[in-house]
């Protein structure tokens, strides 16, 4: 699992390096937002969103999570602390921007790489009593209508259950509405 991690972060470090090799943006072109903060009501975390580049970024999440599970024996839900930390390359940026549509807020598609650490639930399914960590890989679409953001990203994860030598591959459906915060 570590070798994964570290596979992970070389890759997300070597996209950053050749996205910020790039000229700086001219007319026409888009950027991405240097510092992009929000309160993230569903599920209730905090987000920071910082520019690398000017077409990536890094995504850092801390709060709780909210994970679902349909097995032949149910449905499980819990609540989980969780952290998570995300390389973003928003790959449709300029051809949004070149069309008149709203980019502002990284309101674009994008292809995110990332980790995600949960501790043991402190309410819901005892199916979530193990922590846990993933490695993902996601294709995500972001859009910010005033000051609320809804992201919803679909993609594969490697996940690895404390206290079990099991590594398992699955699907991961993700959605998120926040509150941006901070000044316009």
């Amino acid at each position: 699992m570590h070798k994964l991690l570290l596979i992970c972060l070389l890759l997300a470090t070597g996209l950053t390096l050749r996205a910020q090799s790039g000229k700086a943006p001219g007319p026409g072109r888009a950027q991405v937002e240097t510092a992009l903060r929000s309160m993230n009501v569903l599920p209730p975390s905090y987000t920071y969103e910082a520019g690398l580049g000017r077409l990536s970024t890094l995504k850092a999440t801390a709060g709780l999570g909210i994970p679902l599970s349909f097995y032949s024996f149910g449905f499980h839900i819990a609540l989980v602390p969780k952290a998570s930390v995300y390389y973003r390359y928003y790959y449709n940026l300029d051809q949004r921007h070149a069309q008149g549509k709203n980019t502002r807020y990284n309101s674009a598609n994008y292809m995110a790489v990332g980790t995600d650490v949960s501790a043991p639930a402190v309410m819901g399914s005892a199916r979530f009593d193990g922590s846990r960590k993933s490695v993902e890989l996601h294709w995500g679409r972001q859009r910010m209508h005033n000051r609320t953001k809804y992201d919803l990203s679909a993609g594969i994860r490697v996940l690895h259950r404390t206290g079990s030598d099991k590594i398992k591959t699955d699907p991961s459906l993700k959605f998120t509405i926040s509150r941006r915060l901070g000044k316009d």
